[in-house]
């Protein structure tokens, strides 16, 4: 693994809002029932990540509310359907069973909420950092603070890769840099297209009533706010992902490292949430005690990029995470380790193979 920064999971990953959860039907109708598995094994994969590691990575299955406030809700009706075909446990609240789910949430302020109590939190630039640790043995190395440049090519195979401190050479390259794909891969002439886009939360200090225990909350249908507990207080962000908000905007051919983006966005999000304080009184109050940033890339069809490039043997790309990368990564990890290795991989790629888009 070559890595530029001196140590794991610095840039987006360090930034992650930590919701692992099932999403197929529940938050996007167009994720189906085989993301679904991919979100189900990231949920395994990350309790079982805390069973063993015996530290904190601020992991907790403490479920995940989504919060509706417009009509959308009976939209929304067929993904709830959707869901519960797929077999997971989804549960429509009632306003008795709210009071004991969400009891800082107005109930009667919502058109409906949706509770998936399968859904776990983690502090994933902590999670990304144990792994690490425990990679790293016989047959695995990791390379710090050293920069990719480049490729290194036979004709229509990479053979490698040019860093800041030489080449290495393998059978096989796995392109995983989030916002850099475009820029890394526009070096051998692959148009990666995923669309970087700043996301930036905030932690408020302790606040009076927030337990460890307490669901995480997304504003599906209003601004899609997102919010946790996070060492007492909470974690928030979200604002639609408007293309006109130029705090959102970066240079795809070269974007920033997340300690340069500015921190405007948060007091941008925390005015916006004055917006939904009648749905949740103890917003009224917040104030910002943390800003991190990170960049999240996006796809035009909503779908990750994951697979071989096939203008290139043995190279291959993960990218488009759509905010979503910390609950799919570890499965599409082990989907990518399938394919290169030659075994079935346990969810069908081809939804996402960059194939589908012309990346010349």
């Amino acid at each position: 693994m070559i890595e530029a920064a001196a140590e794991p999971a610095r840039q987006t990953t360090q930034a992650a809002a930590g919701f692992v959860v099932y999403h197929s039907g529940v938050h996007k109708l167009s994720w189906g029932r085989e993301l679904g598995v991919v979100q189900n094994y990231g949920i395994d994969f990350y309790t079982s990540l805390s069973e063993r590691c015996g530290c904190d990575i601020g992991y907790g299955q403490v479920g995940c509310a989504y919060l509706f406030l417009t009509d959308l809700w009976d939209d929304w009706q067929e993904g709830i359907r959707r869901a519960h075909e797929y077999g997971q446990e989804v549960e429509v609240l009632s306003k008795q069973r709210a009071a004991a789910v969400v009891p800082f949430i107005q109930y009667e302020a919502t058109r409906g909420i949706v509770f998936v109590p399968s859904g776990v939190r983690v502090r994933a630039g902590d999670a990304y950092s144990v792994l690490s640790r425990e990679m790293q043995g016989p047959g695995f190395s990791v390379r710090w603070n050293t920069l990719v440049t480049g490729f290194v090519r036979d004709g229509d195979r990479v053979r490698g890769v040019t860093t800041s401190a030489g080449e290495f050479r393998a059978d096989d390259v796995v392109v995983a840099v989030g916002a850099w794909s475009h820029k890394l891969l526009k070096t051998i002439g692959i148009n990666c297209l995923a669309v970087p886009a700043v996301e930036t939360r905030f932690v408020t200090p302790r606040l009076s009533g927030v337990t460890s225990d307490m669901p995480m909350l997304i504003f599906r249908d209003w601004q899609r706010f997102y919010i946790r507990e996070e060492r007492g207080g909470l974690l928030m962000g979200g604002g639609e992902h408007v293309s006109d908000e130029v705090d959102r905007h970066v240079n795809i051919d070269d974007p920033p490292r997340t300690e340069d983006i500015p921190g405007d966005q948060a007091y941008r999000i925390r005015g916006l949430l004055q917006q939904v304080e009648y749905v949740m009184p103890m917003l009224k109050d917040i104030q910002i005690a943390e800003i991190r940033s990170g960049m999240p890339t996006f796809t035009q069809d909503d779908l990750f990029i994951m697979g071989p490039v096939s203008a290139l043997r043995s190279l291959y790309v993960m990218a488009g995470c759509q905010e979503s990368g910390v609950t799919h990564g570890p499965g599409f990890g082990r989907m990518i380790a399938e394919l290169i290795t030659g075994q079935t991989p346990f969810v069908d790629p081809s939804p996402y193979n960059p194939a589908r888009f012309d990346l010349s």
